[in-house]
């Protein structure tokens, strides 16, 4: 069959398909254009039938206001009586009777009288009386007195003229209530539907069931009205001013100036319309397809059966080919399926002639070469009828193979292409070979130096690499030995193991210093290869060869970050830690001994504050450099890190006392030196060191040890006044140990409950007891009662007297609150002692008031004791906590008075209660002169100023009468008693009632 006939019949089969297409796309698009239009007609239809209902409604609603004003105009003018027909009205807010001057004069809602309402602007517009109903414009608030869009959602004014007489007229007002009808209207058509509105003749909106609609306003539809001329009903499809199609219906009211406007949301209407013609559509199409495929089917089938008609053709005319050949060879149709194969194709495809007959040539795929790759084979088969390349094929166990392919087109008589003939050649170790080469020749150019010398070491050829590296040129360097790189650095060993290595391994590889062209001697790293025959003899030597100057450098500067001080280039602690543990070693082994010194910048920190850290910076650099001065090259200078400084001195000598005084020489240079003046910039700075000390030597030093005590000599240092060098004495480790064992005890009795509260009663010159002074003491596990001095201090210094002080006030507070309700008890007060530190913090005064809260203390019984030292801070945050206690009942005593830092001036100005006499001046009143005048000054001093005062400490009868004497009327010692458990205090108190 010719190429034309074949056309042709293809061009028929199309032409008829489109026709039917056609058709059948017409016959659908009329089918719902028609459903459509009917169910656009039904909505329009409802519309107007919603329309009517609503005006039926409206007429008979303002029949009915109507009949309300006419009754209202006839009656008796009071407001009791128009109130009775506003009570059957729900749809009016009020009625007013308007008088000659245009006012209203008689209302329901009393507010409305003087109003005037608008009747000129009421429609119909008359001049004179009119007996029918007339109505105004919306206008907004909640009646006739409000006229403000704030007050309410507005109404609607209606009137009539009533004839009272025969030439009286009585007009009658009234304020329709809009959401009457709103509600009417919303209760039938949803918002989403559609809305209703309400306008007068002139197009003026009266209401709306649009929220967004805005009563008053002209509508905006001026066509609406127009229609009116022609007919007082009507429907229509409109669009509004935002975009939106809608369905209208239109009706005048039949008896009122109104006109009742329905419209409906055209796309919501025809939601069910669209959801029809879907269905229709989706069956014509169906329908259509299942046609339509079926006739392709047969047109396929009818084409299929003359294609098969010529291949079995075409076979005959390619019979001839041979297929005996070593290539591979298959034969395809025009689409590329196989169709016969032979024997050496089968061999490299690894594919039987069963299993690739009848399937594509993608098969054979790699997936190496791009969708361009193959259409540029097809573009050439097309043009040229042929096509000879490389490709890289897939055999069936998944390895790819390159072959050369050549292709060859085999046409029919009218010219057509009918078959394929595929001739493959496997070319897989033609590729690695050259692969192979490629891969010697990129290694050999290589960014690292290569060499090959013969079996006696003469150089054959170099790369580019080896030039750079060596300053040798491939001339220069062709003919001669390796040995024009020597360094001179190795010795002979080393080069003789170098070639056992070679010979017992076949190869060596190592780090070796050479020399350039220039002379410049530097590192690399060194590999050397032998290559051997198939006998095993050598036949040449393959160096490769790195330079390594940069990542020594490189691992240099790493050595000095990890080991050196970046400002200063001294030692840091981790260096300086390995050479003292060097040092330990060397003198287990030797007899000598060695010292540790440490060295503090004294008032560094003023420095940096006042010149910034640059200067700083600066002066350490200048230290670091007088440091290493006053030492020898054998010992060691470093930096801790601030201004802290350590110098190791080692082989100093083995005796103890020769040792020490070595390193006290050390010492005083160092003292001497760093007590020069500094030139940093402009400015000349002094400076002064604080210097610790300790020797070592022996096997029993451990390095830790050694910085700890160094450390702590240091601190002696700066005790002594700074400036100056101590050494480690063991009392100071003593100490430290026990002060740390004794913090450690102290935070385990706060946690363990091991304090306890003892009470020294105070007595006024009666005898009376009249308070205790609270006291803690520590029942230690082991220790037994430990004083006050012994831990009070430690204490302070880390901040466990917060907890400890919080403990002694709330159980102090619960003592007073138990004691209030005992009788012959109630009247005692209870004295605390509070810290600095304790008073200092910012919510004090919270504390103390929170303790008396849920103990139930009475403030007015608890007295705290504060020192003289608390003075030299702030004194007025101090004054504001204490006027903040005081005036919830909290007395204040200043104790130990006269033993610290005294201001009569703020003395005057603290509210206190009580001066406490120190037992330091009580102790020796009797015979010291001083401490006489001093504790009758204390006490007229407290006079004067209105304070009470207490002497602490009496321990003798003449101690008491003394002061008795100079006006003290309340004591507290040994002489009444000493501090008490609270049971034996309970039992003292018991006794002194009994003696009451």
């Amino acid at each position: 069959m010719s190429p034309h006939t074949r056309r042709g019949r293809r061009a028929l089969f199309i032409a008829i398909v489109l026709l039917a297409s056609l058709g059948a796309f017409a016959a659908t698009s009329y089918v719902v254009w028609r459903l459509r239009v009917e169910n656009i007609d039904r909505q329009l239809e409802a519309a107007a039938l919603s329309a009517r209902s609503f005006e039926d409604h409206l007429t008979q609603s303002f029949s009915a206001i109507e009949r309300s004003l006419v009754h209202a105009a006839e009656g008796d003018k009071r407001a009791s009586s128009l109130t009775q027909f506003l009570r059957h009205a729900p749809y009016l807010r009020s009625i007013a009777l308007v008088g000659r001057d245009g006012r209203i004069a008689v209302s329901t809602d009393r507010r409305n009288l003087g109003a005037r309402p608008p009747l000129s602007e009421f429609l119909p517009r008359t001049t004179g009386p009119l007996e029918d109903l007339r109505t105004g414009s919306f206008t907004n608030g909640r009646d006739f007195h409000d006229g403000s869009p704030q007050a309410g959602s507005g109404y609607i004014p209606v009137s009539i003229d009533v004839r009272r007489g025969e030439a009286h007229w009585q007009t009658v007002v009234a304020s329709v209530n809009p959401d009457y009808f709103l509600n009417f209207y919303g209760s039938h058509i949803a918002p989403e539907d559609g809305t209703v509105e309400l306008l007068r003749y002139d197009g003026r909106l009266l209401l709306s069931t649009d929220e967004q609609a805005i009563p008053g306003e002209s509508d905006g539809n001026g066509g609406l009205i127009a229609r009116l001329a022609d007919a007082e009903a009507g429907r229509l499809q409109e669009t509004l001013p935002d975009g939106r199609t809608v369905l209208t219906a239109y009706r005048a009211s039949r008896a009122y100036p109104f006109v009742l406007v329905v419209r409906m949301d055209r796309d919501r209407l025809l939601a069910g319309w669209r959801l029809e013609a879907i269905h229709t559509v989706s069956i014509v199409a169906a329908a259509f397809l299942s046609t339509l495929a079926l006739a392709i089917l047969y047109f396929v089938r009818f084409e299929r059966l003359a294609r098969d008609q010529e291949r079995d053709q075409a076979r005959q005319r390619i019979a001839a080919i041979a297929f005996e050949s070593q290539e591979g060879m298959v034969v395809t149709d025009d689409q590329a399926r196989i169709l016969q194969v032979n024997k050496a194709f089968t061999r490299m495809t690894g594919y039987s002639a069963e299993e690739a007959i009848g399937v594509s040539m993608n098969i054979l795929k790699s997936g190496v070469h791009d969708a361009d790759f193959y259409r540029g084979i097809r573009t050439s088969l097309a043009k040229a009828g042929t096509w000879a390349g490389e490709i890289i094929n897939r055999h069936k166990d998944g390895t790819l193979h390159p072959h050369f392919v050549t292709i060859t087109a085999v046409c029919n008589d009218e010219g057509e292409v009918t078959h394929f003939v595929s001739a493959q050649t496997d070319i897989t170790e033609r590729k690695r070979a050259e692969i192979d080469l490629r891969i010697a020749a990129a290694a050999f150019q290589s960014r690292e130096g290569m060499c090959v010398t013969d079996a006696t070491g003469v150089i054959l050829r170099v790369n580019r690499a080896f030039t750079k590296v060596t300053g040798y040129s491939a001339e220069e360097a062709v003919g001669q030995t390796p040995r024009i790189l020597r360094s001179g650095r190795h010795d002979k060993a080393f080069y003789e193991d170098m070639w056992r290595s070679i010979e017992a391994t076949g190869s060596w590889e190592g780090e070796i210093w050479n020399r350039r062209k220039c002379g410049e001697l530097f590192p690399e790293w060194l590999t050397i290869t032998a290559v051997r025959d198939d006998a095993g003899t050598v036949t040449h030597y393959v160096a490769t060869l790195t330079d390594i100057t940069q990542r020594k450098e490189a691992e240099y500067e790493i050595r000095n970050l990890a080991f050196y001080d970046p400002l200063t280039r001294l030692p840091n602690r981790r260096l300086l830690l390995e050479r003292l543990k060097h040092a330990l070693s060397a003198i287990t082994r030797s007899e000598h001994g060695g010292a540790l010194l440490f060295i503090d910048l004294d008032n560094f920190k003023t420095l940096n504050d006042t010149y910034g850290h640059d200067m700083g910076d600066l002066l350490l650099q200048r230290v670091a450099e007088r440091l290493a001065g006053c030492v020898r090259e054998a010992d060691t200078v470093a930096r801790l890190g601030g201004d802290e400084f350590v110098v190791l001195l080692e082989d100093l000598s083995g005796t103890p006392q020769d040792a020490a005084l070595q390193a006290k020489t050390v010492g005083e240079k160092i003292l001497e030196a760093l007590n020069r003046p500094y030139p940093l910039a402009d400015h000349e700075y002094h400076s002064t060191p604080s210097i610790g000390i300790t020797l070592f030597s022996g096997p029993h030093n451990l390095s830790d040890d050694l910085m700890k005590r160094a450390d702590l000599a240091l601190y002696g240092a700066k005790a002594a006044g700074r400036n100056t060098l101590r050494f480690f004495d063991p009392a100071m480790q003593a100490a430290v140990t026990a002060r740390a064992s004794l913090e450690a005890d102290l935070r385990k009795g706060l946690q363990q409950g091991e304090f306890v509260l003892h009470y020294q009663p105070q007595i006024d010159d009666s005898g009376t007891i009249s308070g205790t002074e609270a006291l803690v003491r520590w029942q230690h596990p082991s220790l037994g009662l430990v004083p006050p001095a012994a831990f009070i201090p430690l204490a302070e210094e880390t901040s466990l007297i917060l907890p400890l002080g919080q403990w002694v006030l709330e159980t102090a507070c619960r003592q007073l609150a138990a004691w209030a309700t005992m009788p012959g008890r109630a009247h005692l007060s209870v004295s605390v002692n509070v810290s600095v530190r304790q008073f200092r913090q910012p919510d004090f005064v919270a504390q103390v008031l929170a303790v008396l809260e849920h103990t139930g203390a009475l403030p007015g019984r608890l007295q705290l004791e504060l020192t003289e030292s608390l003075l030299l801070d702030d004194v007025e945050e101090v004054i504001d906590k204490m006027e903040a206690l005081r005036a919830r009942g909290v007395s204040f005593a200043l104790d130990d008075f006269g033993t610290g830092y005294s201001s009569l001036s703020y003395l005057r100005r603290l509210p206190l209660d009580q001066l406490k006499i120190d037992k330091s001046f009580v102790t020796d009143i009797i015979g010291n002169t001083n401490d006489a005048v001093i504790s009758r000054t204390i006490v007229a001093l407290a006079h004067s100023l209105g304070l009470a005062v207490i002497a602490e400490g009496v321990e003798t009868t003449e101690q008491k009468q003394f002061l008795a004497l100079q006006g003290c009327r309340s004591y507290q010692g040994f002489l009444l008693s000493a501090p008490l458990p609270l049971a034996e205090l309970e039992t003292l108190l018991d006794q002194a009632a009994d003696t009451a």
